[in-house]
């Protein structure tokens, strides 16, 4: 895979409430998310996976606490 550091699992706290589509509300949301590698000078090297909302965060190889596969591994 290249020259990739370890990864951690961060967090995106969100406590304003946040008004969905359907009218509903949610009180506050915490997004948890991982990065690998490094964003280089001109910031073009970013690709953003997404995922249901309710999968794991942990998307491959390489996290600092584990080496365990994450969702993407098997794609």
């Amino acid at each position: 895979m290249g020259n990739i550091n370890y990864s951690e699992t961060e967090f995106l706290k969100i406590k304003e409430p946040t008004v969905l589509k359907s009218g509903k509300t949610l009180p506050c949301i915490d997004i948890a998310y991982e990065t690998y590698g490094k964003l280089n000078e001109n910031k073009d090297n970013a690709i953003l996976v997404l995922h249901a909302l309710t999968g794991s965060a942990h998307a491959a190889y390489h996290h600092k606490d584990t080496n365990k596969p994450g969702w993407w591994d098997d794609m």
